[in-house]
């Protein structure tokens, strides 16, 4: 590996999708009140009528410890909080609410529901669509503006970068309108051979926008460099890149409208709450329908009617074959061999993690001891905790982790789950919407060293 020089980067972060995360196992509920936890390990009737009268209610977890906030962030994908806050705010069921609070008693957690954010982010979902633009986050691309500036790239750079569909999202295959699914290619075509990948797909959870914005500047900014900057001139002479700016392009769109939105637009499943469609990361064929995701329609983490059911999950898949034809064997502990060239990122926003396969089991992955080594490797460059999902989840636990990664760690040994930060820089006031980081630029460009590192072994 050649040496890392400094520069503009792109950092990249995944919150882990696990539905309990504690080092410890799961305590039996008893009658002690935990040390400043809440006393009460079932919802109240108060609390039961707020789950069946709001789409989403968002619950505030006090925690002590550094230790607590890792294994509650790498368990649910949090909406607000930081380690530094010493609280987290988690859009989640009544069920896990209240396992939640099992959990809070040995660890000494306060588990309530917070009533303005609960508010808030049922508002979103019952107010009148916006415009295209997105309110307050104007710095923040939208679909379109993504898409627009893609093509501008393909135009200005045609010997460096293509942009192409590689299939349509769930409105567009009914013909409601939504859109292509596009990938950015980014190589010297002059320089002709077999090169490696790295493929990077962003924002597959909607109201996300911070992985797509990054994205796209780590491509404007190779770009820019090629044929000024000796390692970014190597690296698209050699390498080949790979960047689907935008993984869930109808659902973005229902969150740049004012939308607290995670899931595609699917809207074949009527819910009363509102929160139609699949969780595209929990849709993907590897280990579906396992752990750590919903049977529910109207959940956050529905995981679909079947396996790949999805377009955009399908459309995904077949992309992912395309990049890196398939070296393992037929069982899950078959390992690529060690010369298999390419790297996978799936970028989410929140939780300053760097994950790698496997998420719903302990046991560990094939070429894990060489995932961990650059797993690590990445973190060192953005200041992220590099660890295996399952890591600290206990045997009793559901356990699951980015399905996107899983699954292309069939095809590459290299798969990670990472995330982009969205906490890089503080905040002018403090928001709730974490996923939404305030307009400001060095929030989400500090430093694209992750990805850069990636691309450099790729």
């Amino acid at each position: 590996m050649r040496r890392f020089t400094n520069g503009p980067a792109l950092s990249l972060i995944l919150s882990a999708s696990l539905l309990l995360g504690a080092c410890s196992q799961t305590p039996q509920p008893v009658a002690a009140t935990p040390p400043g936890g809440t006393g009460s390990l079932v919802a109240s009737a108060d609390e039961c009528r707020t789950f069946e009268q709001n789409p989403v209610v968002v619950s505030r977890i006090d925690f002590r410890t550094q230790r607590d906030w890792l294994d509650i962030v790498k368990t649910f994908e949090p909406v607000g909080g930081s380690l530094e806050e010493g609280f987290v705010l988690l859009d989640v069921g009544k069920a896990d609410f209240e396992r939640l609070r099992v959990t809070g008693l040995t660890r000494g957690w306060t588990v309530q529901i917070d009533a303005r954010e609960t508010q808030r982010h049922s508002a979103s979902l019952k107010n009148p669509l916006g415009a295209l633009s997105i309110n307050g986050y104007s710095c923040y691309r939208t679909v379109e503006e993504t898409y627009t500036s893609a093509q501008n790239l393909a135009a200005q750079y045609p010997n460096l970068a293509s942009w192409s569909s590689f299939g349509s999202s769930w409105l567009k295959t009914k013909g409601r309108g939504g859109y292509d699914m596009n990938v950015l290619k980014l190589t010297n075509r002059s320089v002709t051979g077999t090169k490696p990948r790295l493929l990077i797909t962003a924002s597959i959870h909607a109201r996300e926008y911070t992985p797509a914005e990054l994205a796209t500047r780590f491509a404007e900014y190779l770009l820019a460099n090629y044929g000024r900057d000796a390692d970014v001139t190597w690296m698209l002479d050699t390498q080949e890149v790979w960047l689907v700016l935008q993984s869930n392009p109808d659902g973005r769109k229902k969150a740049e409208a004012g939308a607290s939105w995670r899931k595609n637009a699917n809207d074949t499943q009527a819910c009363g709450n509102g929160l139609f469609g699949a969780d595209l990361n929990r849709n993907f064929n590897y280990a579906w329908g396992t752990g750590g995701s919903s049977t529910d329609p109207c959940n956050e983490t529905y995981r679909g009617v079947g396996a790949a059911s999805e377009p955009e999950t399908q459309n995904l898949q077949t992309l992912i074959r395309d990049a890196f034809p398939d070296s393992r064997g037929p069982a899950r502990t078959d390992a690529a061999p060690a010369s298999t060239p390419g790297v996978y990122i799936d970028i989410h926003s929140y939780s300053k993690l760097v994950l790698w396969p496997w998420g719903d089991t302990s046991t560990v992955a094939p070429n894990g001891a060489a995932l961990q080594s650059l797993g690590r490797k990445l973190a060192y460059f953005n200041g992220y905790t590099p660890s295996s999902p399952s890591a600290c989840t206990p045997p009793a636990a559901p356990r699951t982790t980015s399905r996107t990664g899983s699954w292309a760690s069939r095809r590459t040994p290299s798969s990670w789950a990472t995330p982009s930060s969205s906490r890089a820089a503080p905040s002018p006031a403090r928001s709730s919407r974490r996923t939404r980081p305030p307009c400001c630029t060095p929030c989400v460009w500090p430093a694209h060293r992750t990805s850069w590192a990636a691309a450099r072994t790729a």
